[in-house]
């Protein structure tokens, strides 16, 4: 099964503007576990380095965009495309070469689920996200 870069994945942590949450503020995000789920397969624990995502990416709230933290030189970046508050939470979406994603965000403590979906496979993301 493939496995997932920060482009692919679009991150997830796409944290556009959560406002009520965090304002101007930049957030920095821990990926704390991840879940590959395929038709044949079923679900596998994995661990976030082993589906190629960082273990922290930084989000931009201004910029509307989510990269990876640390070295700049290989920083891959995404796009915020949706979104939308709800009772206490903000939901993001967006796609990216191929694949959907959703990340379910809690206002006041800044844990997520995210799930990110092509034709395939599917991964689950749990994480937690602070003002640095």
């Amino acid at each position: 099964m493939n496995r997932i870069s920060l482009a692919k994945f679009s991150l997830l942590f796409a944290l556009a503007p959560l406002s009520a949450y965090c304002a101007e503020a930049p957030l920095l995000c821990a990926l704390n576990q991840a879940i590959e789920c395929g038709a044949e397969t079923g679900c596998v624990n994995r661990s976030v380095e082993s589906v190629n995502l960082p273990p922290f990416v930084h989000v931009d709230l201004e910029k509307k965009q989510i990269s990876a933290f640390g070295n700049s030189e290989t920083q891959q970046t995404t796009v915020i495309e949706k979104v939308a508050p709800f009772a206490g939470k903000v939901i993001l979406q967006g796609a990216e070469k191929g694949r959907g994603w959703s990340i379910d965000m809690a206002k006041d403590s800044g844990k997520f689920t995210a799930a990110i979906a092509d034709d395939r496979a599917g991964f689950v993301i749990f994480g937690t996200c602070i003002h640095p």
